[in-house]
C-alpha cells in the first residue's frame, strides 16, 4: 500500500486541503487524527445541509434539527479540545457558533446557509492550528 498520499485533484481548495490533512494524518498522532475526523464530520454535514437549502430540500420546520445536529457535532469537537490540553482559537469561535444558534433557534430566525458557512470555515481553521501545533 502507498505511504504518500497525492490528492486528485490537481490544484485550488480540494488539492490544498487534502494536502493538510494527510500530513495530519501522516504524524501519527491518534488524538489529533480523531480531531481532524469529527473535524470533518462537521464540515460535511455542514456542507450537505448547505446544498440541500439551495436545493429546497430542507423545510422550514426542519431547520432546528438541522441546527440541533450541527450543535451537536460542534459540541464533541468542542469537548476534544477542551480534553487536549492545548489551546485553540478556533474553540472559542465553535463556541460562538453554538451561541448563536441557541439564540437563533430561541428567537425563530434561524439562518442554517449562514452558519453552515461559518462553519465550514471554522473546520479549515482547526485544519490550520492542528497543523501548527503538530509542527511544535
Amino acid at each position: 500500500m502507498k505511504s504518500e498520499y497525492k490528492s486528485p485533484h490537481p490544484k485550488g481548495y480540494l488539492n490544498g486541503i487534502e494536502t493538510k490533512w494527510a500530513e495530519i494524518l501522516s504524524k501519527g498522532n491518534a488524538y489529533a487524527g480523531m480531531l481532524l475526523l469529527y473535524d470533518q464530520k462537521l464540515c460535511a454535514l455542514a456542507y450537505e445541509v448547505e446544498v440541500a437549502l439551495e436545493e429546497g430540500k430542507i423545510k422550514q420546520e426542519d431547520h432546528p434539527f438541522y441546527a440541533s445536529r450541527l450543535k451537536e457535532r460542534i459540541n464533541t469537537i468542542n469537548r476534544l479540545i477542551l480534553n487536549s490540553g492545548d489551546q485553540y482559537k478556533c474553540g472559542n469561535y465553535f463556541s460562538r457558533i453554538v451561541w448563536d444558534l441557541e439564540r437563533m433557534i430561541e428567537s425563530n430566525t434561524l439562518n442554517l446557509r449562514r452558519v453552515a458557512e461559518r462553519i465550514r470555515g471554522m473546520t479549515d481553521e482547526l485544519v490550520d492550528e492542528l497543523l501548527i501545533k503538530l509542527k511544535e
